[in-house]
């Protein structure tokens, strides 16, 4: 098994490290926004459970992980936080975070080269295991 996470929602509780994040190429909303966007998703539920926020979950006997996310965007610290909370329940984990592309750019793969290039690292990396 292997999981490939490119940097959606890791959870859908504002920490107060979310920030309006201002680039070239993309515009955020603050963290509070954002959960305010998303609460008709998560039916009432309390947006703290691992169900839906996974940044909390149990990684106990994950797979190999690889997480990629935006250098920069404004989910690289949930990203950060997974990854930390991977390794911490046993799991071997790759973070890459790349350099000047918007979030979630593996959308743009057969146009953009820089996506060809993610999921092209995604097959090799789920190739290379045992």
């Amino acid at each position: 098994a292997v999981v490939g996470v490119e940097a959606d929602h890791m959870t859908l509780q504002a920490s107060g490290k979310l920030q309006a994040v201002k680039r070239a190429s993309e515009e955020y909303k603050p963290g509070r926004d954002i959960v305010i966007a998303i609460d008709p998703g998560h039916g009432g539920h309390d947006p703290g459970d691992p169900r839906l926020s996974p940044v909390r979950a149990d990684f106990t006997g994950a797979p190999p992980t690889l997480i990629q996310c935006a250098k920069g965007e404004l989910l690289e610290g949930d990203s950060a936080a997974i990854a930390a909370r991977l390794r911490e329940a046993g799991a071997d984990v790759t973070f890459e975070r790349w350099s000047g592309v918007p979030h979630v750019w593996h959308f743009m793969a057969g146009s953009a080269p820089v996506a060809d290039r993610a999921i092209a690292r995604m097959a090799d990396f789920a190739q290379a295991l045992p």
